[in-house]
């Protein structure tokens, strides 16, 4: 199955697997900014550059460098022209001048630390992002999908979660970057169970230190993701609360049945509801199946989903996460496919001109780790 991950890294070409990791020389730009109205935006690396997104809004926009510390954007995502607005970053100041406004921003102080732990049966290489304020924190760890990502590759959601006070560890993929083992795309449950132990060894190293609270650990991840979090938690007590994007509850097979129908957003028109439904029934469990993983959760979850997602039927996902007994939150946003932009259809040839995150998409997870138990 290919999954790309969600956000910064899913949004671009995916890192070489067997290179060794090479941090962009954009990286020092790479943050979250909090502008004087009270807003975050962040700067992401990519493999294409700078990723510019407004939290609040949802807008994303893939910058176009326009000489040292200066970028453009165009009216979406991948489209450049006509031009929408600049940034200008300096130092740990931002200005961002579009729709006749300007406004400044000021980077949200963070530390970054390279971090390197045991996996399950590999050396996994990474960072800490940690804010700058005292006392203990609540922590994550960013679990990829099945896409051959590196410690940078979801620093969206690093600088969005960092923002709201938690410590955040992401990783090279066992097999990318720095991190030892072999790649494998394939949800073989072998090879879930491999990457849901490397999760659960982040936590251990998050659960370490000195400004963590050992009682607040979660794992944010999307996608394959879905499979791995569940997982882990089976595995592991460290696991206290997930957020999770676009991840299957249903069985390999059963989801690989469901983006044959729809060529993962290549087939245009997509198939109706009825046809999707017509199209599964009678399709079985098979291959990895999350289902005993998923009964035995008592943790806190929260599951987010497109309705147009073609790779992901998230009906169908949701009517298994409502039978749980741990009662999980999940929440549908819609017209937005896999990686929840405003794709009204979810086919692949909308993202280029996708606009932004569906409305409330960053506002939902805010809102759901605040509700979480401080102690």
């Amino acid at each position: 199955m290919r999954l790309a991950a969600a956000f910064a890294v899913a949004l671009a070409a995916a890192s070489a697997a067997a290179a060794a990791y090479k941090p962009s020389p954009l990286l020092p730009l790479d943050g979250a900014y909090r502008m004087s109205d009270g807003r975050i935006v962040s700067l992401a690396v990519t493999p294409d550059g700078l990723l510019y997104t407004d939290t609040s809004t949802g807008d994303l926009r893939q910058l176009q460098a326009a000489g040292t510390g200066r970028f453009r954007f165009g009216p979406a995502y991948l489209v450049q022209r006509p031009l929408r607005g600049t940034i200008v970053v300096r130092g740990a100041k931002l200005t961002l001048a579009t729709g006749g406004r300007t406004s400044t921003g000021t980077k949200v102080r963070v530390t970054r630390r390279r971090a390197s732990f045991r996996g399950q049966g590999v050396r996994i290489v990474g960072k800490v992002t940690s804010p700058a304020t005292p006392g203990r924190h609540p922590a994550l760890a960013i679990v990829h999908g099945a896409e051959p990502g590196d410690r940078d590759g979801y620093d969206l959601m690093v600088n969005f979660y960092s923002a709201l006070g938690f410590v955040v560890l992401s990783y090279d993929k066992r097999g990318v970057g720095d991190s030892t083992g072999f790649y494998a795309e394939r949800a073989t449950a072998a090879n879930l169970d491999n990457l849901a132990g490397d999760a659960v060894g982040a936590l251990r190293v998050l659960g370490a230190r000195r400004d963590v609270d050992p009682a607040r650990l979660g794992l944010a991840g999307g996608s394959q993701a879905g499979w791995i979090i569940p997982r882990a938690a089976a595995k592991s007590p460290l696991v206290r609360f997930a957020v999770i994007t676009s991840g299957p509850a249903v069985s390999v097979g059963e989801q690989e049945a469901y983006s044959g129908m729809t060529a993962q957003g290549a087939l245009a028109p997509p198939p109706t509801d009825a046809e999707i439904r017509s199209g599964l029934e009678g399709v079985t469990p098979s291959g990895f199946d999350p289902r005993p993983d998923l009964q035995k959760l008592s943790i806190p979850t929260l599951w987010l989903y497109g309705r147009e997602d073609k790779t992901i039927y998230a009906p169908q996902s949701a009517e298994v996460l409502e039978t749980l007994q741990s009662k999980p939150t999940v929440r549908i946003f819609p017209a937005a496919g896999h990686f929840v932009l405003d794709t009204p259809h979810g086919l692949s040839d909308e993202l280029p001109r996708a606009h932004r995150f569906a409305a409330g998409f960053f506002g939902t997870i805010a809102d759901w780790l605040a509700s979480l138990p401080t102690s």
